[in-house]
């Protein structure tokens, strides 16, 4: 049965540009959300639209209704080629033409992709509110960094992401850091920014937290192996520290970026290689031992909106040695719940000095704190709801 506007239960269309779970944070962000508001008196119904090609193999692991419309054709005539991209948004522009009466709002995840720019054709002529979660694309760090593209997105920022969000219900972020981060992005932004609740579920209802429980001797660093990610400086930073002060750590995640050979060949240039393993993407059951038995979880990003690793690591009481960039890193030191650090090799080398030294029992202290940090802040059973409450009352407000 299918619920239009005004209904009791709200419908919600999701638009991404990719459901692969290696796009990280904004699907797994969904999919959290979904389960968390799937039951209930006032379930929420979600589906998904997406450029995925509809053949894609990872679509049938998805629990959730998902409209693949495919990437379209690029289109060439673009005079800037990082701007070619877009071409492929006519097809999820026509269906969202089509399909947009089905729901109550829609959220945009992430920018600078053909699927903002099909929203940005589509919705002025839709009657249908809508909301942008950024996921951390607003933060300066892309912009000075990404200097090839820095031209490209000045133009992508006047003509698409730009209206797109000035004309949002609301454009959503998950923390105070990183919605002051986008105000300095691009001069002169006239949305309506929403800083609200994002998190990890909670593990409890699989597995008991034994807090008291000795741990592996190994740091978990879980995530893409992305150049914004700082493993590069956790190397240089190991490599520094005398070889029986080295902690061994386990490095997980996809690589999207090709980078692995790059880092490997750092590994035995450095004489990292007996403390150093790379696991390569890891999903489930194996992801969730990881974590539950790493002594710490170490993540030195040179930028992270919020980190939903970092909130898994702090649901079973793992703490955490993060960078000053992960934007909860204050809510992190503030609670004790880890170790927190300037994002660069000798901050990264202090987080694992601080760490090694650190005696058991103040270890069993910080993963207590890390765990009643997760369920004070960051458990998406309580912020999912959260969010769609707050929703719909911007819808009203908006009326």
């Amino acid at each position: 049965m299918q619920h239009g506007r005004g209904s009791e239960r709200i419908r919600i269309l999701h638009i991404i540009r990719s459901t692969h779970p290696a796009g990280g944070g904004p699907i797994a962000g969904i999919l959290l959300h979904d389960e968390a508001t799937r039951n209930g008196s006032d379930a929420v119904q979600r589906e998904i639209v997406t450029l995925d090609a509809p053949q894609s193999p990872w679509l049938r692991t998805i629990p959730m209704k998902v409209h693949a419309v495919g990437p379209g054709s690029p289109a060439s005539l673009l005079p800037l080629a990082k701007l070619q991209k877009y071409g492929a948004s006519g097809p999820l522009r026509e269906w969202l033409k089509q399909n947009a009466a089905q729901f109550d709002c829609a959220i945009i995840h992430g920018l600078w992709n053909a699927a903002n720019l099909a929203a940005r054709q589509a919705f002025p002529r839709l009657n249908l509110p809508y909301f942008v979660f950024t996921h951390g694309m607003l933060d300066p760090w892309f912009l000075q960094t990404a200097h090839h593209k820095y031209w490209a997105r000045r133009i992508s920022w006047k003509y698409i992401e730009g209206p797109l969000l000035n004309r949002a219900h609301a454009v959503l972020f998950t923390s105070e850091v990183e919605m002051q981060r986008a105000r300095t992005a691009f001069h002169s932004p006239d949305y309506h920014a929403c800083v609200v609740g994002y998190g990890a579920a909670d593990p409890v209802r699989h597995h008991r937290i034994e807090l008291g429980k000795k741990r592996q001797p190994y740091l978990l660093f879980l995530g893409r192996l992305h150049r914004k990610k700082g493993i590069d400086l956790l190397l240089q930073a190991l490599s520094e520290m005398k070889r029986d002060e080295r902690p061994h750590i386990k490095i997980v995640g996809p690589d999207e970026e090709k980078r692995l050979p790059q880092f490997i060949a750092t590994t035995y240039r450095l004489g990292l290689s007996d403390h150093i393993t790379w696991l390569g993407p890891t999903f489930g059951e194996e992801k969730s031992t990881l974590l539950r038995e790493a002594e710490a979880f170490i993540l030195p990003s040179h930028q992270e909106n919020f980190g939903i690793a970092v909130a898994e690591a702090l649901a079973v009481g793992t703490p955490v040695l993060i960078s000053n960039q992960v934007a909860i890193g204050e809510s992190v030191a503030r609670a004790g719940a880890g170790i927190v650090a300037h994002d660069t090799v000798n901050g990264v080398k202090s987080l694992l000095l601080q760490w090694q030294s650190m005696p058991e029992n103040a270890r069993y202290t910080m993963r207590k704190q890390a765990r009643q940090l997760f369920a004070q802040q960051y458990d998406v059973a309580n912020n999912a709801p959260a969010l769609v409450r707050k929703l719909q009352s911007l819808m009203v407000g908006a009326r």
